[in-house]
Parts: C-alpha cells; structure tokens; sequence
C-alpha cells in the first residue's frame, strides 16, 4: 500500500500527556515572502511534531510537544525574536478541552 500510495505510514501514535509532556497549536503570521524562511526556522525545532500553510492572516500553523509550557514559550519567542513577529504575530493556542475521534478502518473485507 506503501508503494501504491494508498497510505503513507503506518505508526504509533502516543499519548505525550500520559508522559507528562505539555503540547500547544500554534501559529505565526508572515508576509508570503517569509513562509519559506519561517517554515525553516519552525522547523529546526525538535519539538515541532508537523507544521501546514493555510490561506490566511495566520498562515503557518504547528503543534508543538515539549516538556513544560516554559519550553512552549521559549520556543515561541525564538521563532517570534527570529522572525521579527510582533507578539500579536504569534498564537499559542494550548489544548484545554481533548476531542478525539476514534476511526477504525477492517482493511480485510
């Protein structure tokens, strides 16, 4: 299914808060200009898990997972200070409330 692009990866999929880690969406607003040189800098973190650009004011948005929400924080601000992003350029939007929906698929009918 791989090779067919059926699907593109079979893995885990871990619950961080029963580990004791904090996660946050977050998003920055950039000039179109910047998307390629912001998406670089969010990328260079470890604890950004994925990051997608959409039609909008703010137009990179990711999920981050990290220890604390001090580290959300410092992460925020080093993308903020490296980019020049005013404080309102910047959203940390942490989880408050958990939504999950459960899709099983019998790949054997």
């Amino acid at each position: 299914m791989l090779a067919d692009k059926v699907i593109r990866r079979i893995g885990a999929s871990i619950d961080s808060y029963k580990f004791g880690f904090c996660s946050t969406l977050a998003a920055v607003s950039v000039p179109p200009a910047a998307v390629e040189r912001a998406a670089e800098i969010i990328g260079r973190f470890h604890e950004v898990t994925h990051s997608y650009l959409r039609s909008d004011d703010f137009n990179i948005w990711f999920t981050i997972i990290a220890p604390d929400n001090s580290r959300i924080d410092d992460i925020l601000n080093q993308i903020r200070c490296s980019l020049s992003l005013e404080d309102s350029q910047v959203l940390n939007l942490p989880l408050k409330r958990m939504f999950k929906l459960d899709a099983r698929f019998n790949l054997l009918s």
